[in-house]
């Protein structure tokens, strides 16, 4: 029984406004008892399947408890850490934040495919002090919606600090992953003129990558053209691997496309700002293969976010992008800030 003192004014309450059955309890005890402490999952089988470079060990699920993996992630060794560093220090990319949630959710159901992704929040950067390696937790809350699942989920760091007896939990990314049939494709419209750089760029690799702090792997822009409410960016062919060995579930630099080209026309626009990701409404991705040269068109929105497509040659949508929102830094100050 819960004691009068708390009990009088919720039941009080109940009886006033309430509507529906609720349970109100200090505790509910062996009601949330797992009955498998791996929630049924053969984590050991799981974490030997085929898997992207997101994930080196899955630890187990539960009914009242998320999908969980973990991976040990060190600059030294990967790419994307490598080629991917804010003054020196190495920064897990906000896209390699989707392809986890990515990894995490197929894992389950593997005969599904990722539609699309919702409310991506990079609240945190995941920085790599002193290249020392780090270990990533992933968190997914998977539950149906009509005919696809939805996938919460979380990206979390924890760091030892000196003087305190427990680490510090950080949540850096958020969002939501829909997954769908693997033979379902959206109804992504081809576009009737696709576009086609016209002239010189405003502004050509070389400069880009003199402002951009990402190396090789990351150089994902040919060049940008920007006009006044859009831009256009071409992607680089030939880029070297950024994870060696691994398949990744989503191609991550095609949404890096769209946040650089962003981010050069928001130079452009406004005399120098360095904008890093803060956060996405959305990206659906069209379940097809993108074919030929690659480009991004970006659009700039009255409300200061960003709507963006990643087309092929013949103008097929590869992904679509919707409100995309950064976060101004200066340029020194950009080791502290952002979440890329």
């Amino acid at each position: 029984m819960l004691p009068a003192a708390v009990g009088v004014p919720v039941v009080a309450r109940e009886l006033a406004h309430g509507g529906g059955e609720v349970v109100i309890a200090g505790g509910l005890g062996d009601l949330l008892r797992e009955r498998d402490a791996e929630g049924g999952l053969d984590a050991a089988r799981a974490t030997a399947a085929p898997h992207g470079p997101m994930i080196d060990r899955v630890l187990g699920m539960g009914v009242y408890a998320p999908l969980v993996a973990e991976a040990t992630l060190d600059p030294a060794r990967v790419r994307f850490l490598d080629d991917h560093r804010i003054e020196g220090t190495a920064v897990l990319p906000g896209v390699m934040g989707i392809e986890g949630f990515a990894e995490l959710a197929s894992l389950v159901i593997p005969d599904a495919r990722v539609a699309a992704a919702e409310h991506v929040r990079f609240d945190a950067p995941f920085k790599f002090y002193r290249d020392e390696p780090r270990t990533l937790r992933l968190e997914a809350w998977l539950f149906p919606d009509g005919d696809d699942v939805i996938a919460e989920c979380r990206l979390i760091g924890e760091r030892q600090l000196a003087g305190r007896a427990e680490p510090q939990r950080t949540v850096h990314f958020t969002g939501r992953l829909r997954l769908t049939a693997a033979g379902a494709h959206a109804a992504l419209a081809i576009a009737a003129q696709p576009p086609r750089p016209d002239g010189p760029p405003s502004v050509g690799a070389a400069e880009i990558y003199r402002t951009y702090f990402h190396g090789p792997a990351y150089q994902v822009l040919d060049g940008v053209w920007a006009s006044e409410r859009a831009a256009l960016g071409s992607m680089a062919e030939h880029l070297p691997p950024d994870a060696a060995g691994a398949a990744m579930v989503l191609d991550p630099r095609r949404i890096e496309l769209c946040f650089q080209t962003a981010g050069i026309w928001d130079i452009q626009t406004h005399g120098g700002r360095l904008a890093l990701p803060r956060e996405i409404d959305e990206v659906q991705w069209n379940g097809g293969a993108a074919h030929g040269p690659v480009v991004a068109c970006v659009h700039a929105r009255d409300d200061g976010r960003f709507d963006a497509e990643v087309l092929d040659a013949a103008g097929a949508p590869y992904l679509i992008m919707r409100g995309y929102q950064t976060i101004a830094v200066d340029p020194g100050a950009a080791g502290g800030s952002g979440a890329r």
